[in-house]
């Protein structure tokens, strides 16, 4: 069975009215004569069964219908589903005034009345308006008006979307773009900047990627190319790798960049490729590539997060790469340009701390440079800084031990060396013994690695073979990151205990929006002496930095922890607070006294992880009292 014919059933299936031939043929774009050869044709092959009259066809039964109705479950059926399918119908094909999409048509394509059509795109209004592109609805008719960069811009938001749990590479582009030779093409440009010697990292290049397969897609499909603006200034060398990509998009996809398109490709490989190579510059290098400002700045934000998280990042190398990042990053937010993150939702729900000191750079950034910073560049720096943070564990954060080896011809000290090279980031050996009488001295430990069994069952100990095998290795490793994620969990607990507080806990059905749902949480800690009268507005910056939100959860709080008071104020809507377009149902309103910011990362990462598991936020807002919810929080707490 031909496409067109398996198109002429489909739309014969859809139809609850008859349909003439000259209509059919409108709408396969094919003459009256060939829709009639084709229903001729699907009648001998018995494929169908039709009704004719003066009014033209209908059909009866066809051995398509059963393999279309096993389609349906592919057709959107919740709101959700249907805003998802009108913001992409909208974003990737062509509409404006003259050539609308119609109302009715799409309420007959998703088996919906023309009412629900109107209420979905009544909703999915708000995501155009967050891309600065207008909806408009005008009788059955529906388009969309905007400048064409910030169509494109959207178009990718959707595909970074639907990647938001992994990397996108050239396979995903391929999926989405079936009918171009995308992998071609990716290794001809690689080769190009590696010809040229310039460098860019798999994100940017995949940005890069992305931008030109929209690009063309486009062009193809009759949208307009994007003017930049007549005094930027690109140097030479990046015009001539523009006209060199240029030149093989015309070869492999079949379409001809004009001047606008090639200078638009020539101002992105100018803010996402460089001629160094980051693995290969120096501190001297360095001061000679890049101007001072970004250097003395790197330097000032890695001190302020030593002096405010205890944290030591003074690795040259770590240096010159956050050094570089920030530099390109810079010019990027000045021409416009950002880098989406695929991995920015697993970052905030796995890593919330660490994307929190990015937070705090990106802010400085913002102040120093008068520059907006996207939520994906945030999560990029705190990719930088991640590796980093985790390779500097503070010495209270290491689990402490002691190894109990009775001594024969040094081998103890052999062993405890080995121990403390492969554990170095999780736990200190506080010192060797070699008797049990000795045991009896030791204080303030958390664990007991010893070689020979002992008397004394209530210290925590580990059993190994006096030769440290792979087996005893593997062991040790599950043993310290338990006994690390029970340690964080107690101190967790405890810490409760302390903060939470039944004024601090309400349940409240009507109010529905996140500001005057933070406005009343301020004033409410205001008056009760736990922060400063300046509270909301910091609240509401830090969230305009980057939603504190996940799920339908939200976790607000201030960028420097300045309360008078550490206290944690939990705020219940089982019906849902609007949250920027998210539906947040449970908050849990974090205010920090500096003196505590130490614990402040035990507090973020453990409701964190607790409130990910969306079945413990189901129990928590079903419940009633304080009592219930802080039993029923902790009661949670011992599953994490």
């Amino acid at each position: 069975m031909h496409q067109k014919e398996k198109d002429l059933i489909d739309i014969l299936h859809r139809s609850k009215k008859w349909k003439t031939a000259k209509s059919l043929a409108a709408e396969l774009n094919v003459s009256v004569r060939s829709i009639h050869n084709y229903l001729n044709r699907l009648k001998e092959q018995g494929d169908i069964r039709l009704a004719s009259s003066s009014q033209g066809f209908r059909l009866l039964e066809s051995n398509f219908t059963n393999e279309k109705s096993k389609e349906q479950n592919d057709i959107p059926s919740t709101p959700e589903e249907r805003i998802k399918y009108l913001i992409i119908l909208l974003a990737t094909h062509y509409s404006d005034k003259n050539s609308p999409f119609d109302i009715l048509d799409i309420g007959e394509e998703l088996y919906v009345s023309e009412s629900t059509i109107r209420l979905d795109l009544q909703k999915a209004k708000r995501a155009f308006t967050k891309n600065r592109i207008s909806l408009k609805i005008e009788q059955n008719k529906f388009w969309i008006e905007g400048k064409e960069i910030d169509k494109r811009k959207m178009v990718s938001s959707i595909l970074y979307s639907e990647s938001s749990d992994h990397f996108m590479d050239i396979s995903t582009l391929e999926a989405a773009f079936p009918n171009f030779e995308i992998y071609a093409l990716s290794k001809e440009i690689s080769t190009i900047l590696e010809n040229a010697k310039y460098f860019i990292n798999d994100y940017a290049f995949m940005n890069l990627m992305l931008h030109i397969i929209i690009a063309v897609d486009r062009l193809h499909s009759g949208f307009p190319s994007i003017p930049i603006n007549n005094d930027t200034n690109i140097p030479n060398d990046y015009k001539e790798i523009a006209l060199k990509i240029s030149a093989s998009i015309t070869k492999l996809l079949k379409i001809t960049l004009d001047s606008n398109e090639i200078d638009q490709l020539s101002i992105l490989l100018l803010v996402r490729a460089t001629r160094f190579n980051p693995q290969e510059i120096n501190l001297k290098d360095l001061h000679q590539i890049i101007d001072n400002q970004y250097i003395e700045f790197t330097k000032n934000v890695i001190q302020e997060i030593d002096d405010y998280f205890n944290i030591e990042l003074n690795d040259e190398m770590f240096f010159v790469r956050l050094t570089l990042h920030i530099n390109n990053l810079i010019l990027r937010c000045k021409m416009k340009y950002s880098n989406r993150n695929p991995l920015l939702q697993n970052i905030k729900t796995s890593c919330p701390m660490i994307y929190e000191v990015g937070v705090l750079i990106s802010k400085r950034i913002q102040e120093a440079f008068n520059v907006k910073l996207s939520e994906g560049e945030i999560a990029f720096i705190t990719m930088h800084i991640g590796g980093e943070i985790e390779n500097k564990k503070n010495y209270e954060d290491k689990i402490k031990c002691y190894l109990f080896f009775p001594e024969y011809n040094g081998l103890s000290f052999e062993v405890a060396n080995r121990i403390k090279k492969i554990f170095a980031q999780e736990c200190i050996i506080l010192g060797v013994i070699h008797t049990e009488k000795a045991l009896e001295k030791l204080t303030d430990f958390d664990l007991l690695i010893t070689t020979t069994s002992i008397t004394n069952k209530a210290i925590p100990y580990i059993q190994i073979t006096p030769f440290l095998t792979n087996k005893d290795i593997t062991i040790l490793t599950n043993s310290i990151n338990e006994m690390n994620e029970s340690k964080e969990v107690n101190e967790f607990k405890n810490r409760l205990r302390e903060i939470f507080s039944e004024n601090l806990f309400k349940i409240d059905t009507r109010i529905d929006n996140y500001k005057e749902v933070i406005h009343c949480i301020s004033r409410e800690l205001y008056a009760l002496s736990y922060v400063n009268s300046d509270y909301e507005a910091k609240v509401i910056e830090r969230e305009e930095m980057s939603k504190t939100c996940f799920g339908s959860v939200a976790l607000p709080h201030t960028i420097r922890l300045d309360a008078k008071k550490t206290g944690i104020y939990v705020w219940i809507n089982p019906f849902g607070i609007d949250w920027d377009g998210e539906k947040v149902k449970l908050i849990f309103s974090l205010s920090i006294e500096y003196s505590d910011r130490y614990d402040f990362r035990n507090i973020l990462n453990n409701l964190t992880k607790l409130l990910a598991q969306k079945n413990n936020v189901d129990k928590l807002i079903n419940c009633k009292t304080y009592d219930e919810f802080f039993e029923c929080l902790f009661s949670l707490l011992h599953n994490i």
